[in-house]
């Protein structure tokens, strides 16, 4: 286990919050986009955002189920954490801030 990093600490009390006031639906990837910039994106930029709202959505459901059975940080919760922070940072390098995490 051990604590996660400031990053992911932030990152992850975020995705939190914003599943708990539905903001973000855990079955419909879409509610993951940010329209305001999502729509503005090139047909390309659309369809790889589209593509990753799947696989990012089902970490959440991942990372959401295992914090709500134990809140302690564990190894595979700190794994999936920084994968998707990196993988949506990763994503809205070119695009700008496609999601609303």
């Amino acid at each position: 286990g051990g604590a996660f990093s400031p990053e992911d600490q932030s990152f992850l009390d975020l995705v939190m919050k914003l599943v708990e006031e539905k903001k973000i639906n855990l079955y419909a990837p879409s509610s993951l986009l940010n329209e305001a910039v999502y729509s503005t994106l090139s047909e390309e930029n659309k369809a790889k955002a589209d593509q990753n709202t799947v696989t990012m959505l089902a970490r959440i459901r991942d990372i959401h189920d295992l914090m709500t059975i134990n809140p302690e940080p564990s190894y595979q919760v700190k794994n999936l954490v920084a994968t998707l922070r990196l993988q949506k940072e990763r994503l809205e390098a070119a695009g700008g801030n496609t999601f609303i995490l």
